[in-house]
């Protein structure tokens, strides 16, 4: 019987295992920090044996380059708060061009109104335009009401999407099949960012996240495409965007203030809203 050469390695692997870290990841750290010399195929049938593991079997749909994005939120852990020096629970928030599967990836403390509406702006400045359609789970930030055919969107997220042009596509509830590629991608960066690695806070982890886009996960070979995300991205999907706007967009904020005159009785006070930028 052949012994693999990834078996003086076994405890390492199944430690990394043990903390969902992906097979390319492994690969890439075995060679990293421990030396090892054999290929990403040694590795991977080490892992089947180790964990075999029955596929699931799905219809894969690829879209034009510029069509689509996809976006969705990944629980992350706990990471620390610099302000008040505390773990808070941390999201992951991902957009996955459908094309390229080039990806802009950023942490956040929870998935409020604002959060959202600033992880979009930031991420199309990332990619440097806008793709024609957002596919988004139903995440209350966005979507008020789900329904497949006539889904009822929250007002600033409406507002975002025509500032910038692209149109909002929410997937079906409980069939996350539907945004493989944005599943795809949050899952990649919990098991190969954030699986088995330690961060100061926040900031530096986001620090982080953007190299390992960029340097990392940016440069692979990408298991469908069989092409870097980064090299697909510049070279073909991202002169089919459209272009961002001359100005990006402002979440316009919305609050009550309460009036009242010293002649009139308090009966006779009045509420208003405003908005400010």
């Amino acid at each position: 019987m052949i012994v693999s050469t990834v078996e003086p390695y076994r405890t390492v692997v199944e430690e990394l295992l043990k903390s969902n870290v992906e097979m390319a990841t492994i690969h890439s750290r075995l060679v990293r920090e421990h030396g090892y010399r054999g290929s990403y195929s040694s590795v991977k049938r080490f892992v089947h044996r180790l964990r075999p593991k029955t596929p699931d079997v799905c219809l894969r749909i690829e879209t034009p380059p510029g069509r689509e994005a996809q976006v969705d939120f990944g629980g992350v852990g706990k990471t620390r708060d610099r302000a008040t020096g505390k773990l808070r629970q941390a999201y992951c928030f991902v957009m996955t061009l459908s094309y390229s599967r080039h990806q802009y990836a950023e942490l956040v403390f929870d998935q409020k109104m604002q959060t959202w509406i600033g992880c979009h702006r930031r991420a199309l400045e990332f990619f440097g335009g806008v793709p024609e359609e957002i596919v988004i789970d139903n995440l209350k930030a966005a979507v008020l009401k789900a329904d497949l055919d006539n889904p009822t969107l929250s007002v600033p997220y409406t507002r975002l999407a025509r500032h910038y042009g692209f149109l909002v596509h929410p997937c079906r509830v409980r069939t996350p099949e539907h945004k493989g590629k944005v599943e795809n991608g949050v899952r990649y960066v919990q098991r190969s960012f954030i699986a088995g690695r330690e961060f100061v806070d926040i900031e530096q982890a986001n620090r982080m996240l953007l190299e390992w886009v960029i340097n990392e996960a940016g440069v692979r070979d990408h298991g469908t495409t069989h092409e870097a995300p980064l090299k697909r991205f510049a070279e073909i999907e991202s002169s089919a965007m459209m272009e961002l706007p001359a100005e990006p967009f402002e979440l316009a904020r919305v609050a009550q203030c309460l009036l009242a005159s010293r002649n009139l009785p308090p009966s006779s006070s009045w509420r208003c809203s405003w908005m400010m930028r």
